[in-house]
């Protein structure tokens, strides 16, 4: 349940990875998620909305912004999970924006397409994995 923290604000989650601390709070009726570099206090602020828009960009293959639900770590390594609705996911692709991004990797761009006109909308959500750096 959410924390009221003021009038203005309230706590959504809160979680801590090797090197980052990660909070998800609304203020003044906006929702953010911030990445707080635990070594060098560096503070990465990032809007949500739960319909599936902000969150941290996807430069790699143009896809959806990712909102981080939990954290694990296995041999060493950190990750961040996050899902998406598959309508959401269509909706992505149906986009002119995705349509027109250049992300760093086209052929990754190519393989989300192909999933998502994979997916019909009353699919389970999909599961987002990302390996942090270290």
């Amino acid at each position: 349940a959410p924390t009221e923290l003021s009038n203005h604000m309230s706590l959504r989650q809160i979680f801590e990875t090797h090197h980052f601390l990660a909070v998800r709070y609304i203020f003044n009726e906006v929702n953010y998620f911030a990445l707080i570099d635990k070594e060098s206090n560096r503070i990465f602020l990032f809007n949500w909305e739960f319909d599936g828009s902000g969150g941290i960009l996807n430069d790699l293959d143009g896809g959806t912004r990712f909102l981080p639900k939990a954290y694990y770590t296995e041999d060493d390594r950190e990750y961040i999970i996050g899902f998406l609705y598959p309508y959401q996911l269509k909706d992505l692709i149906s986009s002119n924006d995705f349509k027109n991004s250049s992300p760093k990797y086209p052929e990754k761009k190519k393989e989300l397409e192909k999933l998502a006109n994979s997916l019909k909308e009353t699919d389970n959500p999909v599961l987002m994995i990302v390996r942090m750096k270290k």
